[in-house]
């Protein structure tokens, strides 16, 4: 049995060759290299061109761990190199803002062409921000007038005068503060004195009395207003005297006794009488106040009162005043 004999290709290690036809060549069906053969002796190139040099062996594939690997590294690269940079322009110092070259739509003036420079631009005043005037706070105004002082029988010292609201703004409890002083000027005795109206109206005066029932003994005192607060909650409406007289009542007294009605088209409550006795001049110089026989009354309707006078009495009076009042509903 004869065995065959199979030719490779010296250049690739084929086995596909083939003779070529009237000579001794054989020419690789790969990669097309063609060579001799001659005597059992294989020399091989090509005739025509010179051979091309045998393709490199394809590199082995990386396993894909690696490839995962490698690609995880590059990402933490990318991301720390992008670090590295934004806090490197943190850090910065800001820029400073160039000067502007020129504004769109004006034209710069032109250069001088003699030795003599342009006159300057009037520069604009500077402006100077003036705070607006904030607008006077209105406050209360009183005045304390025709203040006088007396003892009673029973020996308590009182003091009795007026205050006159000369402000914008209704009064709240208008009082005054009655201060007692040694001869060396020590403080021996303090007394608040309410005036007999709850609110005093702007223009409005309204009589006003301190009592000190066991006054110690003093060298001097002092009467000035209490701190005057604006009207807030106190409501005070007028009620109508429909008639008053003086009369004789019990130990020598004198009692004051009339009607009152309400005016007003609402309720109203604790209806109040004020008698206040003036000298010639108009000055207080008695002073008494009682509660109405009712305690509330309805829109219209009327109730009678009686005001016993002289507890409170520096001199006769030469006429008596009579006022009412009381708190709406």
């Amino acid at each position: 049995m004869v065995q065959a004999t199979i030719i490779r290709c010296p250049s690739c290690g084929a086995d596909g060759t083939r003779p070529l036809e009237g000579t001794n060549e054989r020419e690789c069906g790969y990669c097309g290299t063609r060579f001799v053969v001659s005597g059992g002796t294989k020399s091989w190139g090509r005739p025509q061109a010179p051979a091309a040099p045998a393709p490199a062996p394809a590199a082995a594939p990386r396993p894909p761990t690696v490839r995962i690997i490698a690609a995880t590294a590059l990402a933490f690269l990318v991301v720390g190199a992008g670090l590295v940079v934004r806090i490197a322009m943190e850090d910065r110092p800001p820029p400073t803002p160039r000067r502007a070259l020129g504004v769109i739509g004006t034209t710069a003036p032109p250069k001088p062409t003699s030795g003599v420079a342009p006159a300057a631009a009037p520069s604009a005043a500077p402006v100077v921000a003036q705070e607006a005037e904030a607008a006077p706070v209105a406050v209360p105004k009183a005045e304390l007038r025709h203040l006088r002082d007396a003892v009673n029988r029973s020996g308590a010292r009182f003091w009795i005068g007026e205050i006159v609201n000369v402000g914008e703004l209704a009064i709240e409890r208008p009082a005054i503060v009655v201060s007692l002083f040694d001869e060396a000027g020590a403080r021996v005795g303090e007394q608040s004195g309410y005036a007999r109206r709850e609110v005093l109206a702007p223009g409005d005066a309204v009589p006003v009395l301190a009592l000190i029932t066991h006054p110690p003994a003093f060298a001097r005192a002092e009467v000035v207003l209490r701190e005057l607060q604006p009207q807030r909650y106190s409501r005070v409406a007028d009620l109508q005297v429909v008639e008053s007289r003086v009369l004789e009542g019990s130990f020598g007294g004198k009692n004051v006794v009339g009607t009152v009605r309400n005016p007003t088209e609402g309720p109203v409550r604790f209806p109040k009488v004020l008698v206040v006795g003036r000298d010639a001049g108009g000055h207080p110089v008695a002073l008494a106040d009682g509660f109405a026989t009712d305690r509330n009354l309805a829109a219209g309707q009327t109730t009678g009162f009686s005001v016993r006078v002289g507890t409170f009495t520096i001199e006769e009076p030469a006429r008596w005043e009579v006022n009412a009042f009381a708190r709406p509903e």
